[in-house]
């Protein structure tokens, strides 16, 4: 479960990394900033999806689906959610100021628009997933539910009967 803690925690830092550079993109299109700032914020901000992206990916395939009961990972998707839906506005202003056919912007506002699809995915799959999980575990057992899964994973699974290695190794072989 450390692994999964320091998941979580690079996880947070690039959500919020990723937020902070969506937002400031946002104000410089109202701001009406020049079009080789933008392109370079545009490119920036797809950068940070990328390495967002790349972070749910590996917490979806290594992290046990148990992790998204824990409280520091409750709130992951409607924290994608808000992301999803302030890079949707920031798209939309894209969109209304004609940057999306600029021949400079045009690739990373796509990129951005594609990995924003691919946030909703993942919003909507880890809160399948917590349903799925909340359905057999009721909330006030939660606690007691990952506790048993970390005691799980931690035990020594070997059994106490000796088998032909055991009997070979140690001499345990019956003589008459």
């Amino acid at each position: 479960m450390a692994a999964a803690a320091i998941a979580l925690d690079q996880w947070n830092a690039e959500y919020y990394e990723t937020m902070a550079a969506a937002s400031r993109v946002r104000l410089a299109i109202q701001s009406g900033a020049n079009h080789l700032r933008l392109a370079h914020n545009f490119r920036s901000v797809a950068g940070d999806f990328d390495a967002l992206l790349v972070l749910l990916r590996q917490f979806d395939t290594t992290s046990p689906s148990t992790v998204l009961l824990e409280e520091q990972s409750r709130e992951i998707p409607s924290m994608l959610r808000t992301l999803f839906r302030k890079t949707c506005s920031m798209l939309e202003a894209c969109e209304r100021k004609g940057l999306t056919t600029n021949w400079l912007m045009a690739t990373n506002i796509t990129r951005i628009n594609f990995a924003n699809q691919q946030i909703a995915e993942f919003a909507d799959r880890f809160e399948s997933a917590q349903k799925k999980l909340q359905t057999y575990v009721p909330h006030e057992q939660t606690a007691a539910y990952l506790e048993s899964i970390r005691a799980y994973k931690e035990a020594d699974l070997s059994s106490d009967i000796a088998d032909d290695d055991d009997v070979k190794s140690k001499g345990l072989a019956l003589h008459f």
